[in-house]
């Protein structure tokens, strides 16, 4: 997975694009996975992007919740 979320450039097409539909990862969450390791930040419009699917909205909401509740304890 270090590959496919970090250096796409070193595997074949075909292989990202297995991943992609059997994980149906949003390309802008891998996005900001990348941007976050690499640069210590991610881009605005990304998140702005993923709140726009509805799956992800739920996801990032519990994701947020969790984190909010592990750092209030």
């Amino acid at each position: 997975m270090y590959g496919f979320l970090l250096r796409p450039d070193t595997l074949p097409r075909a292989y990202i694009s297995w991943i992609d539909q059997a994980g149906q990862i949003p390309v802008k969450g891998v996005a900001m996975n990348r941007d976050l390791v690499r640069e210590g930040s991610f881009k605005i419009s990304d998140i702005d992007s993923l709140l726009e699917n509805p799956v992800c909205a739920l996801q990032l909401v519990t994701v947020r919740n969790s984190v909010l509740i592990s750092f209030s304890g």
